[in-house]
Parts: C-alpha cells; sequence; structure tokens
C-alpha cells in the first residue's frame, strides 16, 4: 500500500493553486485526513487558504482557519492576519467603475 507524504501533497496543492483547481484540492484534502490520516501542516494549510481565496470560497476559508485554530497553525497563515497598511484595499473607486 503505497501512500503519498505531506511533501507530495504540498506538491499537488501547489500545482492546484497554479490551475485554480479548488474541487480537486478539497478532495486530495478529504482523502489526506479520512483515508490516509495524514494531519494537515503549515504549508498544507497555507496552499489551500490560497486556493480558497482564490476561488472566492470565503465560507469554507473560514472553516478552515477555524480548523487550524485548533492544531495551532493560524499564526503565519496569511489569511489569519490584517494586511499591513501599505497592503490593503484602497477605498477610492477604481478607474473602470468611475468611469461608468
Amino acid at each position: 500500500d503505497i501512500r503519498p507524504d505531506t511533501r507530495a501533497i504540498n506538491t499537488f496543492f501547489r500545482g492546484c493553486l497554479h490551475r485554480g483547481d479548488v474541487p480537486l484540492a478539497r478532495e486530495v484534502l478529504e482523502t489526506m485526513e479520512r483515508q490516509w490520516h495524514i494531519v494537515p501542516e503549515f504549508t498544507t494549510l497555507r496552499y489551500m487558504a490560497q486556493l480558497l481565496s482564490q476561488g472566492l470560497r470565503l465560507k469554507d476559508l473560514k472553516k478552515l482557519l477555524r480548523k487550524a485554530e485548533t492544531t495551532g497553525e493560524t499564526s503565519t497563515l496569511p489569511a489569519a492576519s490584517p494586511a499591513p497598511a501599505t497592503q490593503r484595499l484602497r477605498r477610492d473607486p477604481c478607474i473602470f467603475w468611475a468611469a461608468g
């Protein structure tokens, strides 16, 4: 019985991130935990957070962050901490919407 390790799974998630394949990544994450009994680590959670953000799956992202809090992995997740003032979204309308 051959099972992937965390590094192989993270490499797979990096490919999903590149392709934007959120459903496939979610399926592998579930398989990783339920069938292979592998606990997601920081990098795995970071890739999933990026994928869910990219796919605008905000409810799923919130669930992931809550789950990460129970494992103590949120301290360094990008989505868990507020962005510095220089990276926050601008409040004035973009040129496209201002032009009508």
